[in-house]
């Protein structure tokens, strides 16, 4: 499992709180193929937290950055699985705003886009 806990000095007020467990709703609504899987949410030492599932794996950005580009059948698998992802993400009605490579952890099962801290939930003002 993974903690995300909320940088000590942001979580002065309740709308900095909520804004950060938002994250945790918007992940849920994601198919948990596509993404790490919300365990449980909550505040301790007036910090709040999400624990999700711990994906074994590089994010994008460090397996380019160890072996550059992919290419070939490799870049395909990789462009098809996270498609897919995003796919199931706008299927859940959102847009995820921050896709990068530090943002798609490459596990056993494919690739999983992850951080959905400045998500947008469609038709939400």
């Amino acid at each position: 499992m993974a903690v995300k806990w909320l940088r000590d000095g942001l979580s002065g007020t309740p709308d900095d709180v909520e804004r950060f467990l938002r994250e945790a709703q918007v992940a849920e609504r994601v198919a948990p193929f596509c993404t790490a899987q919300v365990l449980d949410t909550g505040v301790a030492d007036e910090r709040p937290f999400i624990v999700s599932e711990y994906i074994e794996g590089p994010s994008l950005q460090q397996v380019i950055r160890k072996d550059g580009p992919q290419a070939g059948a490799d870049l395909h698998r990789l462009a098809i699985g996270t498609i897919v992802a995003l796919a199931a993400v706008h299927e859940a009605g959102i847009v995820h705003r921050d896709v990068k490579p530090a943002n798609v952890t490459l596990g056993a099962g494919g690739p999983r886009v992850i951080d959905f801290g400045i998500a947008r939930v469609l038709g939400a003002t």
